[in-house]
């Protein structure tokens, strides 16, 4: 721990830490940006998701959401995928979801 190469090495690694930003919202967990599926959509469905999302992330604080290259996800305790969806270019919003989440069902046809 006293030589040299192994100062050089402490402050090395605490350089690279320096400039790593961490999320303050540890409800979000996206591997890609939002635009990355809004991109080329209509308005309306990216609206539509826009208000899903607020509320899917209102209910509790044990959902979280990931956003993958082919689906948004969201988490329940980060392991369990509850939900996904996809806002297509021509078929609106495509949502999969367990049987478990009734409430959102009922609160999603009233959008």
């Amino acid at each position: 721990m006293n030589s040299e190469k192994y100062k050089e090495f402490v402050t090395q690694e605490m350089k690279k830490e320096k400039y790593i930003v961490y999320n303050s919202n540890v409800e979000i967990n996206d591997l890609y940006s939002l635009e990355f599926h809004q991109k080329n959509k209509n308005v309306e469905d990216i609206m539509r998701f826009n208000k899903l999302n607020d509320f899917i992330l209102s209910i509790d604080q044990r959902i979280c959401r990931r956003i993958n290259k082919k689906e948004i996800v969201f988490k329940k305790d980060k392991l369990k995928n509850i939900m996904s969806m996809v806002i297509t270019k021509h078929e609106g919003l495509k949502i999969f979801m367990l049987n478990e989440i009734w409430i959102i069902q009922v609160w999603i046809f009233h959008i």
